[in-house]
This record gives C-alpha cells, structure tokens and sequence, in this order.
C-alpha cells in the first residue's frame, strides 16, 4: 500500500514526464483523436443491449433508464473510460489526454452560437445538458455533448494507464543500495 507521500511522488514524476521532448508521437497516436467517437458508439450499442436486457431500461421514469440516457449517459461514459484505458495501452501517445480537445470545441462553438441565436426560444442548458430538449434540440445532446463526455473520459481512462504503466515500471526497476 502506497502512502500519500509516494503517492504524490508518482503523480509529480508523471507530470514531470509527460513534458519529456523525447517522446514523438507517431501517426498512429492520431487515433487518439478519433476513438472517443468510437468509444461513443459502442456506449450507444451497450445502451441498447441494456434497453432490450433490463426491463424498464427505456423508459425515463426509473433510475436505470435514467442512468442510460440524457443527461447522465453512463454507458457511453465508461466505454470512453475503458476505450482510452486500452487504446492508451495498445497506442501510447499522449495526444489521448487532449482527445477530449476537438469535441469540447465543437460543443463550445455550438453552445455559444445557440446562446446568441435561439436562446429566446429555448434554453440553451436543456438544449445541450439538460433532460428538457424538445424535438430535433434533442439531437445536440448526441452529436456534441455526449462525444464531449466520451472523450473527457477517453482522457482519464488513458492518464489513468500511463500513471499505472509509470508505476509499474518504477516498481520494478532495481532500487540502488545507499
């Protein structure tokens, strides 16, 4: 069991690296950029499963139904956790802790422009974050802000296994006798 101390120790050595000029990221490092919208689909098919499995699964009323769609979306939040986990593993580049970079972009750009625009109509937090969306606004929610969300936990998920793998590796080099 580590201590706080050797816990932060770690942490401040990750952070120390991840400024490392050694590294160079490859192309295939770019598939970070892609693959939290990967990650957003396949939280979509574990949706459905989930709808067809769990009775009361679709409908907003009950909490698992609640959990599966707007505004928490789990299943697409721990398939980007687990799709950055292992992507990171497979491709370490660390462009997968900026994944998250183009879709808060996109959802900021669109945020800003809906604010300006249609905020008279409808609000723009329930357009893009709430439960409350009315027809086609709904369609924001699953074109920007749940890729947004995928992609945040894309970033963590493959932080999460660099600080591990760092771990690791300082574990077990061979500690020199003083």
């Amino acid at each position: 069991m580590l201590s706080t101390v050797e816990r932060s120790t770690d942490i401040v050595a990750a952070v120390e690296s991840f400024f490392d000029p050694s590294e160079k990221a490859g192309l295939y490092g770019l598939l970070h950029l892609g693959l939290p919208y990967m990650a957003t689909i396949l939280g979509f098919v574990a949706s459905i499963l989930i709808t067809i499995v769990v009775p009361g699964a679709g409908e907003q009323s009950t909490l698992i139904g609640q959990l599966t769609a707007e505004p928490f979306w789990v299943p697409k939040i721990v398939a980007g956790l687990l799709l950055g986990w292992l992507a990171y593993e497979t491709v370490p580049s660390k462009i997968a802790f900026i994944a998250w970079a183009a879709p808060g972009s996109f959802l900021l750009w669109s945020a800003w422009s809906w604010q300006r625009r249609m905020a008279v109509y409808d609000s723009t937090w329930d357009t893009y974050f709430g439960r409350h969306c009315g027809g086609s606004e709904c369609l924001y929610q699953l074109f920007l802000t749940v890729p947004f969300y995928s992609s945040i936990f894309y970033s963590i998920g493959a932080f999460s296994k660099y600080i591990v793998a760092r771990r690791t590796k300082q574990h077990d080099l061979p500690h020199s006798a003083s």
